[in-house]
């Protein structure tokens, strides 16, 4: 069972790079129990004993066995898709609390939050993961002027990379505009799996979504879940998300 607090809207303009938590206040609270939940994001801890996930944009901590969930983020912020450090030591997540979408860090309690990316924009950051040796973090940022999914690299400098852009020049037709979700890497570090979907993301209609390895090394991609094949496309072919490596 999860109890926690709801807490009141609000809506603030920021000017120039956002660097700190913003000064909100809540003018009320709602209260509520919760024993089912949609459009949660998990993460396993690589000892297996913990869970850590998101519930209407608060973080949470529990047992992988099942039990009290304790809140490790709250207020006014909306904090989304926490993922643990390699060494169990700090999570990666995404949070409005500066005011936009950031990539945040913190120690694996909730404490000692530190952000990672400054972006004041209307930028959207998706699925945060964790570099096996620990110091990078994946994540993929939606542009909106081309309706796609980028994926980019941050140190925990901040310092970025984008490793998947939407399209290679502005000559791409839309058809062969890539989005890049859901990253997962592997253990060597050698290889990033992740669903791809081509042409810009819609929302009156199915988008059908495939899991892509790309060698970090030399960026050569291979499809390795694929759409059915078949003689005529299908009515209904699915999509493929969130790949997950075993250990």
């Amino acid at each position: 069972m999860i109890r926690a607090g709801l807490l009141a809207l609000a809506i603030i303009a920021c000017a120039g790079g956002a660097t700190a938590e913003l000064p909100i206040k809540p003018t009320r609270h709602l209260s509520f129990d919760a024993r089912a939940g949609t459009w949660m994001s998990l993460d396993v801890s690589p000892d297996g004993k913990s869970l850590i996930f998101d519930l209407l944009g608060h973080l949470y901590l529990v047992a992988s066995g099942g039990g009290q969930a304790r809140a490790i983020s709250g207020g006014m912020a909306f904090d989304t898709g926490a993922a643990f450090s390699p060494d169990a030591r700090h999570i990666a997540f995404v949070s409005d609390r500066s005011g936009a979408d950031n990539l945040w860090i913190a120690d694996a309690n909730g404490e000692h939050p530190r952000q990672i990316t400054v972006s004041d924009d209307d930028t959207a950051l998706v699925s945060p993961a964790w570099s096996p040796s620990g110091d990078a973090i994946y994540v993929s940022r939606y542009r909106a002027d081309l309706q796609s999914y980028e994926l980019w690299r941050f140190g925990l400098d901040g310092h970025g990379q984008l490793i998947v852009p939407v399209r290679d020049n502005p000559a791409v037709p839309r058809a062969a505009w890539r989005s890049t979700l859901g990253a997962a890497l592997s253990p060597d570090g050698r290889y990033l799996y992740a669903a791809r979907h081509l042409g810009g993301t819609t929302l009156d209609e199915l988008d059908e979504w495939t899991i892509v390895r790309r060698d970090l090394a030399s960026g050569a991609e291979v499809t390795v879940v694929a759409l059915p094949e078949g003689p005529r496309k299908a009515l209904d072919p699915g999509s493929a998300f969130r790949p997950q490596i075993s250990p």
